[in-house]
């Protein structure tokens, strides 16, 4: 089934699109999230032992770091809460670096798309462009690229970074809640896999329609900016006006 999706082969052509150095990049990333999984279930360990102390239950099971926590309780709360807020204070730093690797290797794969796009404009035949509107064609392009970096490549650095949190956090949640969780954590994925089944066709219509609408709105822009001085010449500014709205109303429909 995955591999029939439209979205995996969508997928499987942008990585193959993609130079040597960019894909370096994008495996560069996988240390760092695969670290800030790992500030993150230490942080959850961290609040579960605050608790624990608190109500006075056993330690179990036990801290990596335990032996050099104090057992007496004033002392072991106030390191616990030391702790906790250093590691918050890592867990939002890692994040935010992440978060700026991701936006810094987003931006260099829509400079790829755009240079191959560019290249691939240039080798087509003269006969091409006289079939075309050069605003239509340029508005379209762009459109494009900025959807597939802003709708495609975004997400899905996103989600894989956040395999890594989800993955470290299921593990510590099996390893305490044994069987329960197991059944809680399948049961997710299910309703996931059916939700996402559900809503995905109508994700891609909207999808469409909202490029559609951009491309037609940019089109009567660039028109009307072009023929300015007979806009105002003819007094044509209702047209453009009446013809924006038009595109607008039948792109929603």
């Amino acid at each position: 089934m995955i591999l029939s999706s439209k979205t995996y082969k969508l997928l499987v052509r942008l990585f193959q699109t993609l130079p040597r150095k960019r894909k370096r990049s994008l495996f560069k990333l996988i240390p760092l999230a695969a670290l800030t999984g790992l500030v993150d279930v230490i942080v959850v360990g961290i609040v579960s032992r605050l608790f624990t102390t608190f109500i006075g239950q056993a330690n179990k099971p036990p801290l990596p770091f335990q032996e050099f926590i104090p057992e007496d309780p004033k002392t072991k709360v106030l390191s616990l809460v030391i702790i906790y807020i250093s590691m918050n204070w890592l867990a939002s730093f890692s994040k935010l670096f992440l978060r700026g690797a991701q936006e810094r290797l987003r931006v260099a794969i829509w400079q790829d798309l755009s240079e191959l796009a560019q290249r691939k404009l240039l080798l087509q035949p003269y006969e091409f462009f006289l079939n075309k509107k050069k605003s239509d064609l340029s508005s379209k392009v762009l459109l494009n690229i900025s959807r597939v970096s802003e709708f495609l490549v975004k997400p899905i650095l996103q989600i894989a970074s956040g395999l890594f949190v989800i993955s470290f956090i299921c593990v510590a949640v099996l390893f305490i809640a044994k069987s329960i969780a197991l059944y809680l954590i399948i049961s997710l994925l299910i309703f996931y896999i059916f939700i996402s089944l559900f809503v995905t066709p109508f994700i891609r219509f909207a999808s469409r329609q909202r490029i559609r609408l951009e491309k037609q709105t940019n089109n009567v822009l660039t028109e009307s900016m072009r023929t300015i001085i007979d806009v105002h010449l003819t007094g044509s500014e209702p047209y453009f006006e009446k013809k924006y709205i038009l595109a607008g109303k039948t792109s929603s429909l």
